[in-house]
């Protein structure tokens, strides 16, 4: 527990607590915790939840036909009353108007506004302050139970790589035993166990009833989940109990007692924490919960009171308006069931990439925590929790608006499955009155060469919104010297961003500028679209913002290709944690399928990374030595670009392109212009 919530749990000591059964009503305020649901009001706080007040089976809104009371936080708290009128937001507290404030109020008689506020403070307060306590499911008109917090002895674990839900750590029992279905699990897994016959030995647990076993099996690895991290268990024995195919896993007393366990240990620490302990119906968990204040808690509220002083009357009205205002809308969850089973992918394939069993067991962790950081669809998330990219339009730009091109039925069917899915996920929205519309444009992606049923990539021709805005300054990375901070490094990953700029928030005055027009009408993008002006300079700076401290310390980042780099494994596996909380505190989602966490070889941004440095991707050089000979000036251009991002690898470059950089440039002269479309009515034959 941090200074703050011990702080704040002993300025709670002493209050009233009584549940409030939620489904009906809405509550006013709420926060976010580690480990609560939904209620009525909240605050941030070590078992607070999301509050909506939101309830109920079947719709939306709360107002269900069936109250269920979730597993998680009901809070305590008398502000939230059905009798109690519910304003609208950010609006007067006297008569619901949100064209002035209550101290501006018309209808406030003299002192009036202050009372207002104070009341409206003191329930805010009283919400912030609720004390939580959990409960149980229950059924449908039955009264909510408080849940015991009861430890049960069990643990999430993996044995050999396969999921056991209910390893259970068994004081009582003298030896470890397996359940036989965890056997065939691992069997379908295709991994390897070793299993030996014993002589017949007769089990006795508690029951009455009776066990022999002939078989026993040694684990070669069991990974048990704690909160401070995974805990490994090398060659584990057990024996196997036949006649059960459930998921079970008991450790018994002799594996407890090298983990440090002691009954006496455990008594004394009982003993330190109370010497007397009430076990009736009226036990708490916590025998201090409800004693008298102590010296530290009078401290602690006195602390909380100097941290936390009473908000001016003058401003609280202000502020509350501002932040009710600005507060994001609450997300329905996504599923990551895809999700995960990829990220298994990607350990294993660490794995075979040279990964030890303790960095595995390491990484397994990381993704089960960090897992919701990974997307493989647009799910129903904000954007990136950066300043939104706002463009500058020149002194009297005027607005453009193209007519809709005409496509193939294959892309028009792609441009109706991408509209609807960012439709759906409020990422663009209908905008027929817009004056701005540009053309979109279908691309061709390398996976298509591969897999036929996969969808090209769609880009807006922005052109002329370009020619009309002002560009964003920020320095790009300079690839061939940032590269050498590489050296010593051995072990590297790389992540991916989930579909790029369109997790990047578009100011609401920019919007309409890149609006984009369709068969089906005009739509207006609520995230930064690729092909802006400004759109690579505004994601190098959110780049910089969210992992600045990490670049050239560990990463290296482009646009949204990143690259992590360390001598060795847990140094590596420690500074992938840290990216990924970054990428957590931000809202910054990663594809799934394009990361890769471990690696003494990868690609990134076009070069092959190892401990035995960098070269060019050999499809890249291949790529222009299949590149047939240069026709036309466009084609020389072209030609001329692609190798240029190579002359660092490349000896005498100057001296051996001078005389195609002369070519060109005569063919410029004769065209009048560099665009390439101009370039490519000129012949070199006509150059000379």
């Amino acid at each position: 527990m941090t200074w703050e919530q011990a702080a704040r749990a002993a300025a709670t000591a002493g209050q009233s607590r009584q549940s409030t059964p939620r489904g009906t009503g809405r509550g006013n305020t709420g926060g976010r915790g580690n480990g609560g649901s939904r209620g009525a009001t909240g605050d941030h706080g070590q078992h607070g939840g999301r509050h909506d007040g939101r309830e109920g089976h079947g719709s939306r809104d709360g107002r269900g036909s069936r109250v269920v009371t979730r597993v998680g936080v009901a809070t305590a708290s008398p502000v939230t009353r059905r009798d109690e009128p519910r304003l609208t937001r950010g609006a007067c507290l006297k008569c619901d108007s949100p064209d002035h404030q209550v101290r501006k109020c018309p209808s406030c008689q003299p002192g009036e506004a202050a009372q207002l506020l104070k009341a409206r403070r003191e329930r805010h307060d009283a919400a912030r302050n609720a004390t939580m306590r959990p409960f149980d499911v229950v059924e449908p008109g039955k009264p909510a139970q408080q849940r015991s917090c009861v430890d049960k002895g069990t643990t999430d674990a993996e044995v050999n790589g396969v999921s056991v839900k209910t390893l259970l750590l068994d004081s009582g029992a003298d030896t470890s035993l397996v359940a036989r279905g965890v056997l065939d699990a691992i069997r379908v897994a295709g991994r390897e166990v070793s299993v030996s016959d014993v002589d017949v030995v007769r089990l006795n647990p508690v029951g009455g009833r009776t066990i022999d076993v002939h078989r026993e099996v040694i684990f070669r690895e069991v990974v048990l989940t704690t909160s401070a991290g995974p805990l490994m268990l090398r060659n584990l024995k057990c024996y196997v109990e036949e006649a059960n195919d459930a998921m079970d896993l008991n450790v018994g007393r002799p594996i407890m007692e090298i983990l440090g366990y002691s009954t006496d240990k455990l008594l004394v620490k009982g003993r330190d924490a109370s010497p007397e302990w009430e076990l009736g119906p009226t036990a708490s968990a916590n025998p201090s919960e409800d004693s008298a204040d102590t010296a530290l808690q009078r401290m602690c509220r006195l602390q909380v009171g100097t941290r936390d002083p009473p908000m001016p009357e003058d401003e609280a009205d202000g502020i509350e308006r501002r932040e009710i205002r600005t507060a994001l809308p609450s997300m329905h969850p996504t599923d990551l069931k895809e999700v995960v089973k990829y990220l298994e992918q990607k350990i294993e394939i660490a794995e075979r990439m040279g990964l030890t069993l303790d960095g595995r067991a390491k990484l397994r962790t990381i993704m089960r925590v960090r897992d919701d950081n990974f997307r493989l669809e647009f799910g129903n998330d904000p954007p990136v929790r950066v300043a939104p990219m706002q463009v500058r339009l020149k002194n009297e730009a005027r607005s453009v608006s193209a007519q809709p091109r005409r496509y193939s039925p294959n892309d028009r069917a792609f441009l109706d499955r991408h509209t609807a899915a960012l439709l759906a996920h409020g990422l663009l929205y209908k905008n027929n009155r817009s004056r701005w519309a540009s053309t979109p444009r279908i691309v061709r992606k390398r996976e298509q060469d591969v897999d036929p049923t996969a969808d090209p990539r769609m880009t807006i021709d922005t052109r002329s919104v370009n020619e009309r805005t002002e560009p964003m300054s920020w320095p790009m990375p300079v690839l061939d010297v940032v590269l050498g901070e590489l050296e010593g490094a051995r072990v590297f990953f790389v992540l991916d961003w989930f579909r790029g700029y369109w997790q990047l928030p578009l100011h609401p005055d920019s919007q309409e500028l890149y609006s984009f027009v369709t068969h089906r009408g005009i739509y207006t993008p609520t995230c930064v679209p690729m092909g802006a002006t400004d759109a690579v300079a505004y994601c190098q700076g959110v780049v910089d913002e969210i992992f600045g401290d990490l670049i050239g310390d560990g990463i290296l980042a482009w646009l949204d290709d990143i690259l992590g780099y360390a001598e060795n494994e847990s140094a590596l596996l420690e500074l992938l944690d840290k990216v990924l909380s970054r990428c957590e505190a931000y809202g910054l989602k990663l594809h799934a399928k394009k990361c890769q966490f471990f690696a003494t070889e990868v690609k990134w941004c076009g070069r092959v990374i190892s401990a035995d440095g960098v070269k060019h991707c050999p499809e890249r050089v291949q790529g222009l030595v299949d590149t047939s000979t240069p026709r036309t000036a466009g084609d020389l251009q072209q030609f001329l670009c692609a190798v240029n991002g190579m002359r660092q690898s490349i000896p005498e470059y100057t001296r051996i392109t001078a005389n195609l950089y002369d070519a060109l440039e005569r063919a410029i002269k004769i065209s009048g212009s560099r665009k390439k479309n101009m370039l490519a009515k000129i012949r070199l034959e006509g150059v000379g």
